[in-house]
């Protein structure tokens, strides 16, 4: 059995050699139809059903495409247009991992985040990109 799926396993990376794989527009485009697909379930409607296995299939198409120049071209797009949403939500999620010992202000001057620990009172943060310092209560 250990030698079976060995040899599976071979053969399914070599039929993925120049083709474009699984990338981040990929993964959004296959989340978005299984979320349509399991929507259907819940809202029966055949045209949820239809943008599912079109979402679906056109994930599966990215996946197994050997056009890699043109996918990787789309995906950097897309990266480039959800630069600022996916910066927000790694920034949310920092902030809710440090919640206990950290505060993070916002710079008034160049608007960078500042990342502070907690204490009481008010504290003078000095800003890393622009020198400013400024005043914040905690």
């Amino acid at each position: 059995m250990k030698n079976f799926l060995r040899r599976f396993r071979t053969r399914l990376q070599q039929s993925m050699v120049g083709r474009n794989g699984y990338d981040a527009l990929s993964r959004v485009v296959y989340f978005i139809g299984l979320g349509l697909f399991i929507l259907q379930w819940f809202i029966p409607r055949r045209v949820l059903l239809y943008f599912a296995l079109l979402f679906l299939g056109y994930s599966l198409f990215r996946v197994f495409s050997r056009n890699v120049y043109a996918r990787q071209r789309e995906n950097e797009a897309f990266l480039r247009r959800t630069e600022k949403l996916r910066s927000w939500l790694r920034l949310s999620k920092r902030r809710w991992k440090d919640r206990k010992t950290h505060r993070y202000f916002t710079c008034p001057h160049c608007h960078q985040t500042v990342r502070v620990p907690k204490t009481v009172g008010k504290i003078r943060i000095h800003c890393p990109k622009c020198g400013e310092s400024f005043t914040a209560r905690m």
